[in-house]
């Protein structure tokens, strides 16, 4: 199963809840205590706010399917951080060639606009069946973001051949992408695109740049 590590209060180092307690959650990640013939070997995530930090209302955010034990970025990092507000996860899988092991399926989840992060345990039952009945309770931004790539494809498809597969269906008139794009912003004007984008404008969800020898749209 999964491990969570949540935490709330005055300034702690995350170094130290992460790596140097005895029940750590690295520690637990390679050598529990419990369930000890179930590893938690499928990636590891936090989400950290700090008040010392720049823009101290954004949380810091590190995901990696690295082990987190032989991660060197993550503890040069967790050494620096003293949040005083945390949540960290590492996920356990099934042992199974049909589990997907990817940055999209690590938690803590988070999407620009949302207040909150969310990390879970355990199995959501029957979740490919009720995916797409659930999307049309989610907020049109937010429901954008979402990425990844089902269990059941994930075996047969790989980042390259969705975007082949895409581009074709574009080209035989079967996918209409102008009804994707929210801005089509001048290629001088991109600075002012991307501030948009790092403010998590809610109405801004694809971008396109349009350069000078660029024809004009039928």
């Amino acid at each position: 199963m999964c491990r969570v590590l949540a935490y709330l209060g005055e300034p702690i180092s995350l170094g130290h809840v992460l790596y140097e307690t005895d029940s750590s959650l690295v520690r637990q990640s390679y050598s529990p205590r419990m369930m000890e013939t179930f590893l938690n070997l499928a990636g590891f995530g936090v989400v950290a706010w700090d008040p010392h930090s720049a823009r101290a209302r954004e949380p810091f955010a590190y995901r990696a399917t690295a082990l987190p034990l032989f991660d060197r970025n993550l503890r040069s990092l967790a050494d620096k951080l003293d949040p005083t507000c945390m949540i960290a996860h590492v996920r356990g899988v099934s042992y199974s060639e049909g589990e997907m092991v990817s940055d999209t399926n690590l938690h803590p989840f988070r999407f620009r606009g949302a207040e909150v992060v969310l990390a879970h345990n355990g199995h959501l039952r029957e979740f490919d069946r009720m995916r797409y009945d659930l999307v049309s309770h989610i907020r049109p931004d937010v429901a954008s973001q979402i990425s990844g790539t089902p269990v059941a494809l994930g075996p047969r498809w790989d980042q390259p051949r969705l975007v082949r597969t895409f581009m074709e269906q574009v080209r035989r008139g079967r996918i209409d992408v102008r009804s994707l794009v929210t801005d089509v912003v001048e290629a001088a004007d991109v600075a002012a695109a991307f501030e948009r984008l790092d403010q998590g404008d809610p109405a801004i969800l694809q971008a396109v740049l349009r350069f000078p020898a660029a024809p004009e749209p039928r």
